[in-house]
């Protein structure tokens, strides 16, 4: 089983896959407000979400699309927060969600998807 993150590269995302067990989509996204592993960071591997971002939750819209709220102001992260947070929630799903909103302290992120996908 892998796991699928999205992760910061010179100011860009990468995916990084993680050996592991499979984990809750919360589980999977608090990964992000963790330290990436040594080697990761050897190859240059950051994360913007803060560790005060966490813990997540995960809820799925009749549409399909995903909510993620995290635990600071959703307005407060940084464009590449959101786009990690995005991009890895996308990767939970076995077939892509329509869009995913991020709230939190009762702010939201215009609803998008992860670049890339449709």
């Amino acid at each position: 089983m892998r796991i699928t993150l999205f992760l910061v590269k010179n100011g860009r995302l990468s995916a990084v896959t993680r050996p592991g067990f499979r984990l809750s989509q919360a589980d999977t996204l608090a990964l992000l407000a963790a330290e990436p592993t040594a080697r990761e960071q050897a190859d240059g591997l950051t994360t913007d979400v803060p560790p005060e971002a966490g813990p997540f939750s995960v809820t799925t819209e009749s549409a399909g699309d995903l909510v993620v709220t995290v635990s600071t102001p959703a307005g407060e992260l940084s464009t590449l927060a959101v786009a990690q947070i995005v991009c890895t929630a996308a990767a939970t799903v076995p077939e892509s969600p329509a869009q995913i909103t991020v709230v939190g302290a009762a702010q939201s992120v215009d609803p998008r998807n992860c670049p890339g996908q449709r």
